[in-house]
């Protein structure tokens, strides 16, 4: 596998970030598809700890940016919700909602988007009752 052979060779690039600015967790954030199946994500978060807390170029923290990009398992959700909590209770620079309400605008009729935004509140319930007193 092309990233365990990255992280074998060149550990130092796990605090690099590409020509966009963009450290590796959001990128492979980005790249969902190849990331959140291969474990590409829990990989990044074992080997650096602080991923979570690197926001891409754009001032998006990768939890943010993944429940904006929807798809994850509850596994992922749950590395990044855990290295990262804070980002539960920041809006986005972009959006101005909290990554549950985001994960709420894209969530599908479906068993995976709705698990999404349930496990996003689940974790920061206080964010429903401060939603309800905002005018």
């Amino acid at each position: 596998d092309v990233v365990n052979r990255i992280l074998k060779e060149s550990p130092n690039e796990l605090h690099d970030v590409d020509k966009d600015g963009n450290p590796p967790l959001c990128i492979a954030i980005k790249n969902k598809q190849a990331s959140y199946k291969n474990g590409v994500v829990q990989m990044l978060l074992k080997c650096d700890p602080d991923a979570a807390r690197k926001p891409a170029a754009d001032g998006r923290y990768p939890l943010a940016l993944a429940s904006q990009i929807g798809g994850l398992s509850s596994e992922v959700l749950g590395d990044l919700i855990s290295a990262n909590p804070d980002v539960l209770f920041r809006r986005d620079v972009f959006s101005g909602l909290y990554p549950a309400l985001d994960a709420a605008t894209i969530a599908k009729d479906d068993a995976q988007g709705l698990t999404t935004v349930y496990q996003l509140l689940a974790a920061g319930p206080s964010l429903i009752s401060s939603s309800l007193q905002q005018p």
